[in-house]
């Protein structure tokens, strides 16, 4: 949230304060504190996958009731560091110039379609990361594109997009260059406390779209490699049995919240990243934790996580508490 303090002299922003209130300034003076909303900030560069991620922040701002905050972050080309004539700058200006129309145009569309969302529109003359890094801790989501611009054709994860997943405060949303479908969502579960916090963010999701919630659990027997190499005195059905169970604890206390939602639990034997890319085929939105149950503690993003980002092909989200 954000706070202004409203008086007689104009308004400013109040540091640390999340209560409204209204109060009696010096001499008298009528003082409001008008708590602000945090917007869902997303990156828009031009891109086919950062205008995909500018209609699903959009989107996710209009069923939440949140403003929304475009971004174009503007870097001059490398050219503009060596010796350049002055017939060469003008055309250079020229690039900044349709950066900020582009972004001036989407905005207004944006406005067009989603008329109660309150849009407002960013430009900045700084790397793309770092100011949707820097953005995000006063997000309530930060949503970019999968892929951008400035990354190689082969590549399915730019780099932008992999330092925001990184290193945003908050929850991100990644959106690929790809077609919105009306599948499921999709959230995988340990039982870690982040793991706790996708499902939040899952369930809410599918409340909001009204849609069907998939758990997915996977697992492995302890000290093995891959799901041929059962040894015999292991109880692979007392373990699946456990293993159903503890998916169904990590439910337990979302499910009584939101009784619209039909949840369907999915528990695979194989590693997490591809139980999940197999469950999320078709799906409209995958949720994970930054960092499962078996991330180190200073870990930042975790295997799994990262795993998906670059192979998925619908959105995802990657949750911190």
């Amino acid at each position: 949230m954000r706070t202004t303090i409203v008086g007689e002299g104009g308004q400013r922003p109040a540091v640390g304060s999340r209560g409204a209130n209204i109060g009696r300034g010096p001499a008298g003076a009528n003082i409001g504190v008008i708590v602000m909303p945090d917007p869902v900030l997303v990156g828009m560069d031009g891109s086919a996958a950062s205008l995909r991620a500018v209609r699903w922040a959009a989107q996710a701002a209009a069923s939440r009731q949140l403003p929304l905050r475009i971004v174009t972050a503007f870097v001059w080309p490398i050219q503009l560091y060596s010796v350049i004539s002055g017939g060469q700058l003008p055309e250079l200006t020229v690039l900044r110039d349709d950066a900020r129309e582009r972004l001036i145009e989407q905005a207004d569309a944006v406005r067009a379609e989603f008329p109660d969302v309150s849009v407002t529109e960013d430009f900045v003359e700084e790397e793309p990361a770092k100011a949707l890094v820097e953005g995000s801790g006063a997000a309530a989501l930060t949503v970019v594109g999968q892929r951008g611009r400035g990354a190689l054709a082969g590549m399915l994860l730019g780099s932008v997009s992999d330092q925001v997943a990184t290193y945003a405060t908050g929850s991100v949303v990644i959106v690929p260059d790809e077609p919105a479908v009306d599948g499921p969502v999709v959230v995988g579960t340990d039982g870690s406390a982040v793991s706790q916090a996708a499902v939040e963010f899952a369930f809410d999701e599918a409340s909001r779209r009204r849609t069907e919630l998939v758990a997915v659990r996977a697992w492995l027997a302890p000290g093995l490699d891959g799901p041929n190499r059962v040894p015999m005195f292991l109880d692979f059905d007392e373990m699946a049995g456990q293993e159903r169970r503890l998916l169904a604890e990590s439910l337990a206390e979302w499910q009584p919240k939101h009784p619209d939602v039909p949840v369907r639990s999915a528990l695979g034997y194989g590693s997490p990243a591809s139980q999940l890319l197999e469950q999320a085929e078709g799906a409209a939105l995958l949720v994970v934790g930054s960092r499962g149950r078996g991330g180190f503690a200073r870990m930042l993003l975790g295997s799994t996580s990262r795993s998906l980002l670059s192979r998925v092909s619908c959105p995802i989200a990657v949750v911190r508490p």
